[in-house]
């Protein structure tokens, strides 16, 4: 992908945008934890989006889910250190085998970055 203005474009999905956090590592330093805030920002969703695409917190669950009829995806733009960021985590996460059928989708779309 070509960037524009110093960002990549990437087209997030909703699911992409919910399961992005979770290839954070639990601790990092100020540069890695301040990359983390922006690049969760960035898949924050509104709370028009939230009402738009019928997202909700299952009470009895905690699972978070949509309806994928009305869900549009969202082109985010990312830096080069967030990209850098993120391919680092897949990698850290490939390493210690610890993706699941949620996050391995979203991973081999951060690695096609």
């Amino acid at each position: 992908m070509e960037a524009q203005n110093g960002l990549v474009p990437f087209e997030l999905e909703v699911k992409d945008r919910l399961v992005i956090p979770e290839f954070f590592p639990e601790r990092g330093s100020l540069i890695i934890k301040t990359l983390e805030r922006d690049i969760a920002n960035k898949c924050m969703f509104s709370q028009a989006e939230m009402a738009e695409y019928g997202i909700i917190q299952k009470a009895e669950s905690g699972q978070v889910v949509w309806d994928p009829a009305k869900a549009k995806p969202k082109t985010v733009g990312f830096t080069e250190a967030e990209i850098r960021f993120l391919k680092d985590q897949v990698d850290r996460m490939d390493r210690e085998q610890a993706f699941t059928a949620q996050t391995a989708e979203t991973a081999l779309k951060i690695k096609k970055l």
